[in-house]
């Protein structure tokens, strides 16, 4: 019985460190998934400080020599359509290949309120992000629809 009990509390101990592992920022979820749709999330909310840290650095540094951050314009899209990025959009992963070294992800954006006036077939788009190990992280190489 002591050594259901033991095994018990052991098993609770180490769900709690990790969780507050977890909690604190001391693991970072660098799965394809996660950085497409972590990548996709920063993009539909247009915060360029979250978005470069995501890009391969051979893309980085094309981006930065063009100055194409320096003409980043604001899409008014969800503003316009009262659509809170966080709350009114769900990403979701609908496929993940590897390709050589790449990684294609394909993520699907839907918008789920369904109090604004968007037509159904508007409602839906897919996206594919395709990614490249750098630094043992993956990093955005490409997007495309």
């Amino acid at each position: 019985m002591k050594t259901k009990q033991c095994n018990h509390l052991k098993m609770i101990i180490t769900t709690m460190c990790l969780l507050f592992l977890f909690a604190c920022g001391g693991a970072e979820d660098n799965s394809p998934e996660a950085v497409a749709i972590n990548f996709m999330r920063a993009t539909l909310n247009q915060d360029i400080e979250k978005i470069i840290p995501y890009f391969h650095s051979e893309i980085r540094t094309k981006i930065e020599k063009e100055n194409k951050f320096a003409t980043f314009k604001k899409s008014d899209f969800a503003e316009k359509n009262g659509l809170d990025v966080n709350k009114d959009i769900k990403l979701s992963m609908t496929d993940c290949q590897k390709h050589n070294e790449f990684m294609h992800v394909r993520i699907k954006a839907e918008i789920t309120n369904t109090n604004i006036n968007i037509p159904e077939k508007e409602r839906e788009e897919s996206f594919l992000i395709i990614l490249k190990q750098e630094d043992e992280k993956w990093k955005v190489c490409a997007i495309m629809k």
